[in-house]
């Protein structure tokens, strides 16, 4: 069992490299340049994507081009200044990248990994089905958060992932807390 856990923890400390992903609402400065991906069924180089900064200043307009065939087009976001920067499409459709600081949102999200796994613990030490409750609510809106958001240490795959898991977790932990009363509500 103890080689299982190392195994998973050397694994887990890879770092992964990958190129140009996808852009998120909050994106850290560190994973800039990255892409706008838009999907519709006209041709990809009819639609232009408009740029601006805070004060709705004009940066640069790009042509979008295709993105692996399909329906799906995508531009190159590359600035790297931290502020607010709303696009707008041509199609009249609109959406804004929030350029942040690098590891804010990942020391908040092992700060919440933590509590809640803490606070598990000792709900089973203690036996406290309120703690068990508390335990689940952190670690599925933990979840919840990662699935919104992404988590920029791992890859899309692995965010959705570690989102889903921990998601699926909390909500289970706060179920099984709190079945004896739900039962009692049900009957």
């Amino acid at each position: 069992m103890k080689t299982i856990i190392l195994i998973t923890i050397c694994i887990l400390m890879i770092p992964l490299v990958s190129a140009i992903d996808n852009c998120k609402p909050y994106t850290p400065v560190d994973e800039i340049p990255c892409l706008i991906l838009y999907t519709n069924a006209t041709p990809c180089n009819n639609i232009n994507v408009s740029f601006y900064d805070n004060n709705s200043n004009l940066l640069y307009t790009q042509t979008m081009g295709s993105y692996s065939g399909g329906f799906k087009c995508n531009a190159t976001f590359n600035q790297t200044n931290l502020g607010t920067y709303p696009f707008l499409y041509s199609t009249g459709d609109t959406g804004t990248i929030v350029v942040e600081g690098g590891n804010k949102m990942e020391i908040l999200i092992y700060a919440a990994i933590a509590l809640s796994f803490l606070v598990l613990y000792f709900s089973f030490l203690s036996k406290n089905e309120p703690l068990a409750s508390l335990a689940g609510i952190l670690m599925g809106c933990t979840g919840v958060f990662i699935l919104a958001n992404g988590f920029s240490v791992f890859n899309n795959l692995i965010s959705l992932a570690l989102g889903a898991i921990l998601a699926m977790g909390g909500f289970y932990i706060l179920l099984m807390a709190n079945l004896e009363f739900i039962q009692e509500i049900l009957n």
